[in-house]
């Protein structure tokens, strides 16, 4: 029987949890197993050596390589300023954070990593393989946490095979023109745990926004900042969505008073505003590290003022207000 990679991590994962790959070789006569894990392509030139595990074979002939320990050495904590996303980025004026205030939007170049891994068989620790009989990749690995018994992060907690952070698109055929629906929603990568549809959350809210929505209810004042973070990727369904459908394509922010829909401007996922991988809007760039991951300022002082690219691919940055001038309380949608 061949050499097989029998258990692996989700392609999307949490460091802090169990990282497994198993190993199965049957045939094995060798007295360990090799598992190297590396930044880029294995051996490719620009890619560099992460670590080297050696594991003795058991009575199955196979190995159980958990390897979050040294994922957990290549993340670190969001950039410093990732909790005032946004704000307000004066041209030739007086910037609250001075001349690095921050976009909007933030890729994830801090808090997650890109790994691949090559196996094969040896006699000692201190020599290689002759051959390596496997090797897989990528895995995008972030800075998150998840239970000692999940072995995938993207299923959920009784072992149902259900993605739970990245939402399903499909396209139609329908006139007047093709479109792309999303039919099962992503939870955000937070822990804000009050999730409820919208028509449930006793306050009045837009009539352009339809019951059936799962929301994120978050209590702050008008003083506050936050931020909320997806995986920016897609699971395809049946039919296929449009060609340009690779992941978050933009953020609809929708202010509203209780009475009045006050502004609703669309902030595209875009290089220019801090995302990515896109340069322009609905572009259809193919994700690659570090722009697995978005986050987006969502508290009132995140989105007081704030200067961004549109989507009509404007060179010059666009300015929005969401202060309401009479003092009303005010919900933001995204």
């Amino acid at each position: 029987m061949a050499f097989t990679l029998e258990q692996s991590p989700a392609p999307i994962d949490a460091v802090y949890g169990p990282t497994i790959f198993t190993i199965n070789y049957p045939e094995m006569t060798s007295a360990f197993f090799v598992l190297e894990v590396w930044d880029g392509t294995p051996a490719l030139g620009g890619s560099t050596l992460l670590a080297t595990l050696h594991q003795s074979v058991n009575a199955s002939n196979a190995a159980i390589f958990d390897i979050q320990t040294v994922l957990q050495s290549y993340v670190t904590v969001s950039k410093d300023d990732a909790d005032r996303l946004g704000g307000y980025r004066a041209v030739g004026g007086t910037q609250p954070f001075g001349s690095n205030q921050p976009k909007i939007l933030s890729d994830a170049i801090n808090e997650s990593t890109e790994y691949y891994i090559r196996a094969g068989v040896t006699n000692s620790t201190s020599i290689s393989p002759e051959t390596w009989n496997l090797s897989s990749g990528p895995f995008q690995a972030f800075n998150g946490v998840k239970q000692w018994w999940r072995r995938r992060f993207d299923k959920n907690d009784e072992g149902l095979q259900q993605d739970l952070f990245t939402a399903e698109v499909r396209g139609t055929e329908e006139a007047p023109a093709n479109c792309s629906y999303v039919t099962d929603l992503a939870r955000p990568l937070s822990d804000n745990r009050d999730r409820l549809y919208i028509q449930d959350c006793g306050y009045a809210y837009p009539a352009a926004i339809t019951d059936n929505v799962v929301i994120a209810r978050h209590y702050v004042t008008s003083n506050d900042y936050a931020t909320k973070s997806w995986i920016n990727s897609v699971r395809f369904g049946n039919p296929a969505p449009d060609a340009f459908v690779k992941g978050i394509d933009a953020f609809y922010v929708v202010m509203y008073n209780g009475t009045n829909e006050l502004q609703n401007p669309i902030i595209p996922n875009v290089i220019a505003n801090g995302g990515g991988p896109n340069t322009t809007y609905k572009q259809g760039t193919g994700l690659e590290y570090p722009y697995f991951f978005t986050t987006i300022g969502t508290g009132p002082k995140n989105l007081e003022r704030v200067e961004y690219t549109p989507s009509t691919g404007s060179p010059s940055d666009q300015l929005f207000e969401i202060n309401d001038k009479n003092g009303h309380t005010i919900g933001f949608i995204l």
